[in-house]
């Protein structure tokens, strides 16, 4: 053997390896049929259900242009292929704790309060789908008992290594009466929260180049403003005539020159580097020329 491969040698001829076909064609033929996909049946294999429903699900995920949007898309769509009662796309505000519902949603009822365990959520934190299950002989939560919850799942919204937010859902009630989620309920909803995943960080992606812009926007209006602080690239007083100019390694900087007749017939002339770059170096080189020209100017 030279793994991974295995080889047999012998000398009383080939051995019998591998499957035997049979050939059942005059027996099955008649119960071998091929369907057109306009004429497929319309009961479908909960897997099918499922697989229809996941995509539906990632055209409207695709298509939501904020996050209140998408949590209302994916709330619908984990409602309908778990078959739980309660469902809440969450988001933590601090380390303390504190966690912020985004939407909300329960069958069958209107103004329910929205609770949620938050042993779920702190298991599903390092980044794994937490599941609790009705045959579990695991020790639950206080939280769990008291709320009725018999099965739950809470998928963690990634973006990178770090969890975003938490797509939770429960099934509740007394004894008997909640109904269990669907078989494949925990695949279903781990697909769901990867596409989530990915339009949560386009998302993301898309405002940080809405305020890459605004920003950048602002840069150019300071820009325009610094020049025209600055005097003329040419100019002159009596006998003197100058030449300047300044140009900022960034959209704006701390370099500056400035050209102040005085009294007397006479001029003075000042030069500066403000330390550093960008908006600060900008703030006080305006800062410092302005008062300069009150320091000078009689």
């Amino acid at each position: 053997r030279l793994t991974p491969w295995t080889m047999n040698f012998t000398t009383r001829g080939l051995p019998k390896r591998g499957l035997r076909a049979a050939d059942d064609g005059a027996t099955m033929s008649s119960m071998i049929r091929s369907v057109a996909p306009d004429r497929a049946a319309p009961a479908r294999s909960l897997g099918d259900d499922l697989l229809g429903l996941l995509l539906e699900g990632a055209a409207a995920v695709h298509a939501a242009t904020d996050e209140k949007t998408l949590a209302d898309v994916i709330l619908d769509a984990a409602l309908r292929g778990t078959g739980m009662t309660h469902a809440a796309v969450l988001k933590s505000v601090d380390n303390e704790g504190r966690i912020e519902i985004v939407a909300s949603r329960a069958t069958g009822t209107t103004d329910a309060p929205v609770t949620f365990s938050r042993s779920l959520l702190a298991a599903a934190s390092g980044g794994a789908v937490a599941e609790l299950g009705g045959a579990s002989d695991a020790p639950v939560s206080q939280s769990i008992v008291q709320m009725q919850i018999s099965a739950a799942l809470c998928v963690p919204l990634m973006l990178g290594q770090t969890p975003a937010a938490y797509l939770y859902l429960d099934s509740r009630g007394r004894s008997g009466r909640a109904p269990p989620p669907r078989p494949n309920a925990s695949s279903f909803c781990l697909a769901l929260g990867r596409m989530a995943s990915l339009a949560l960080a386009n998302l993301k992606r898309i405002d940080i180049e809405m305020r890459q812009a605004t920003l950048e926007a602002e840069l150019n209006a300071a820009a325009v403003a610094q020049k025209w602080i600055l005097p003329a690239r040419t100019g002159g007083n009596g006998r003197y005539t100058y030449v300047g100019q300044s140009v900022p390694g960034q959209t704006v900087g701390g370099d500056f020159f400035d050209v102040i007749p005085l009294s007397g017939n006479r001029l003075a002339v000042a030069l500066g580097d403000v330390s550093g770059k960008g908006i600060a170096a900008s703030v006080l080189m305006t800062a410092a020329q302005g008062f300069l020209h009150a320091c000078l100017v009689e």
